[in-house]
């Protein structure tokens, strides 16, 4: 149907959609200017399930950049990016906006000539301080269906076969099936299937109700709940509209690949927080922001770093963003709480790259000359003119990195580096106790208590979070502390306690299938 616009919300409350880009004529005839597509799928399990679903976030961003970037090349170039900006408040002249274009590109690390890119466009989106171009979910809704309206019929239709031409449908449907595929065994089971359910519709089911979804899903299709589903059955299933089927269209399908690749690359980074390498560049960051050496980085101390990634703010910006980091207790940071901080992807972190942190620690004495010039803040103490910090990974193109004499590894660095050269020497493990005992051993050398041979919960976080634990470190500091309740209380786990959890797969457990280990040695351990 066409719903003028402000009945569209009555209409989805019924659970119809948006239309995709391809829904713009009724019975042949074109919609009326300022009147949306809308549709409802019947007798599916899509119908009941898209009931009420709202867009995520990351659908949102895909379908509002797919609408800007006209000519469909994949970037947005100075005049497509407006539009977006004009919506969130943009307001000057076309000179002023060039040179906007300009900054955003110069801040952003990209060409103005080359355009800003689907992924730079989602970080913008998402990028709450000065250099970003936020808008809350409401905004990017109301945004979308606007720009739907606005966009004449024969770019519709154009931008329908240039999308179809860019990405088929096979291509997408495989890049799913890859970035479902956690285990890399070639079938997608139970707990992977559900990363593609959730986004179509099944978000709301617990694991009973969707583990006994995926096996009716199975039987169906002849395929063995055991196993799990082939890539050529993932195909067939978004591709039937039936009720045996998952049917998805090539909108959804893109914007599931989004989201999957959003979320992988968060678990990335996530996982990356526990790596040697990545935890000493952090402690001597801070060491090296630290000017008065007294174990927290103060409002001076904090501001410079935040100079230093760039913050633009004014002053009682600051203030406000200085009273949200240390919270209600109003203790400046330690140790950490920086870890936690830099290591934080949300709205509410400062999340910094290994290079990020590298460039810190390499230019880091005339950043905070620079930060502390532009500061309205005192001046730099003596301390910070000349650091004695050694970069933890010296750039390729230093002389340091030339001369293998000249680097200085911290011990963290030496432990890290020797468990590699182990597990480069070791053979591989075969079945399931050698994973566990390589696997436990990784962790001691680089994380542990190699004298004592035991893990903490820093170390077994690593592992959690490779094989999908998503939730805070506060969270899985409860998770680990109900653990340790259950094998007695104890604080950290030797070999005989780490095998019996990793094997008890009640709730009292820390169960992993042993293709979770297998991949867990393969990306980890061997890397």
């Amino acid at each position: 149907l066409g719903s003028p616009l402000e009945s569209v919300p009555f209409f989805e409350d019924l659970g119809f959609e948006r239309a995709t880009s391809t829904a713009t004529a009724l019975q042949g005839k074109d919609l009326s200017p300022g009147i949306l597509p809308m549709e409802y799928h019947r007798g599916t399990k899509k119908a009941s399930g898209n009931q009420k679903r709202q867009l995520s976030r990351e659908e949102l961003v895909n379908r509002v950049f797919d609408i800007l970037d006209g000519d469909c090349d994949g970037v947005l170039m100075s005049g497509e990016l407006k539009r977006y900006a004009e919506w969130s408040g943009f307001t000057g002249s076309e000179e002023q906006w060039v040179c906007e274009f300009s900054r955003i590109c110069k801040e952003q690390g990209a060409k103005k000539e080359t355009g800003i890119d689907r992924l730079l466009f989602g970080k913008l989106i998402n990028d709450r301080s000065e250099r970003g171009l936020f808008i809350d979910n409401d905004g990017l809704r109301d945004m979308l269906t606007q720009l739907q309206i606005q966009t004449p019929l024969h770019l519709q239709k154009k931008k329908a076969a240039a999308i179809i031409t860019e990405a088929s449908r096979h291509d997408t449907v495989r890049a799913i099936f890859k970035l479902c595929d956690r285990d890399q065994d070639g079938l997608l089971n139970a707990k992977e299937m559900k990363f593609i359910a959730a986004r179509t519709g099944g978000d709301e089911m617990d694991d009973s109700t969707w583990q006994d979804e995926f096996e009716l899903l199975c039987v169906d299709n002849g395929a063995d709940p055991s196993l799990g589903i082939s890539i050529q059955l993932l195909e067939k299933l978004v591709n039937d509209d039936s009720e045996k089927g998952c049917y998805c269209d090539d909108e959804e399908l893109r914007a599931i690949k989004a989201a999957l690749e959003l979320e992988n690359r968060e678990l990335a980074m996530k996982a990356s927080a526990y790596a040697p390498e990545r935890i000493n560049m952090v402690r001597e960051v801070f060491q090296f922001m630290d000017a008065d050496k007294d174990g927290r980085l103060n409002e001076t101390e904090l501001r410079r770093f935040a100079d230093a990634l760039g913050f633009k703010g004014t002053e009682a910006e600051w203030k406000e963003e200085y009273r949200a980091v240390v919270g209600p207790s109003g203790s400046a940071p330690d140790i950490a709480r920086f870890t936690t901080i830099v290591n934080d992807s949300s709205d509410s972190g400062w999340y910094c790259t290994d290079e990020d942190l590298r460039r810190l620690l390499e230019e880091g004495p005339a950043l905070v000359a620079a930060a502390a010039a532009s500061s309205s803040a005192d001046p730099a103490p003596a301390a910070l003119a000349a650091p004695t910090v050694q970069a933890a990974v010296p750039a390729a193109s230093s002389p340091a990195a030339a001369s293998p004499k000249a680097v200085a590894l911290a011990p963290v660095e030496v432990e890290a580096a020797a468990a590699a050269a182990a597990a480069a020497a070791a053979p591989e493990p075969s079945g399931r106790p050698e994973l566990q005992r390589v696997i436990f051993d990784h962790l001691v050398a680089t994380g542990g208590t190699p004298e004592q041979g035991t893990v903490g919960e820093k170390d077994l976080q690593q592992l959690a979070v490779f094989t999908g634990f998503n939730s805070s470190d506060e969270e899985w500091a409860e998770e680990y502390r109900l653990l340790c309740a259950e094998v007695g209380g104890i604080t950290r786990l030797d070999f005989p306690i780490f095998v019996r959890l990793l094997n008890d797969n009640s709730e009292n457990g820390c169960f992993l299938e042993t293709h979770e280990l297998q991949a867990f040695y393969n990306k980890v351990v061997k890397a």
